[in-house]
């Protein structure tokens, strides 16, 4: 092998949603995303502002801004498939003022499976997040 071979086979994947690949995650493709790491990346990138998330050794890896705006390397919880990590959406929405859009949609997707909105998994809350914040302008207040 070359070592222009090799130092490809060493660079940790990422997960960057740049412009041009905006269109691959635009619109209804979140339906097609399964549960994992590719929906935990477009949840911590969009949701919660995430930046630099990468794929390094089967784990996920970001940066996120702590108490100061300082950007801090952590791991990024399972969203989509640990129900604990998942509750962390609900006050998210809540600080980005996006709470009742967010509960709209995850009464669309609750109802359509005949189930309570308590009863939601991790995967739909993540799903009703990503809409909720992609169509956000509609659910902001216009002050006059």
């Amino acid at each position: 092998m070359e070592p222009a071979d090799l130092a490809a086979m060493n660079q940790p994947r990422t997960f960057r949603l740049m412009p041009r690949l905006a269109k691959k995650f635009s619109g209804r493709t979140e339906r097609k995303i399964s549960a994992g790491t590719n929906l935990d990346a477009l949840v911590a990138r969009e949701v919660f502002g995430w930046e630099n998330v990468r794929l390094r050794e089967g784990t996920l890896y970001g940066k996120r801004a702590d108490k100061l705006g300082r950007l801090r390397t952590a791991k990024v919880p399972n969203y989509s498939t640990n129900p604990v990590d998942a509750y962390a959406i609900e006050p998210r929405m809540k600080q980005l003022g996006l709470l009742n859009g967010f509960n709209k949609e995850l009464s669309k997707m609750t109802h359509a499976k005949s189930i309570p909105v308590e009863w939601a998994t991790p995967e739909q809350r993540c799903r009703a997040a990503i809409k909720t914040v992609r169509s956000r302008s509609r659910f902001r207040v216009v002050k006059s």
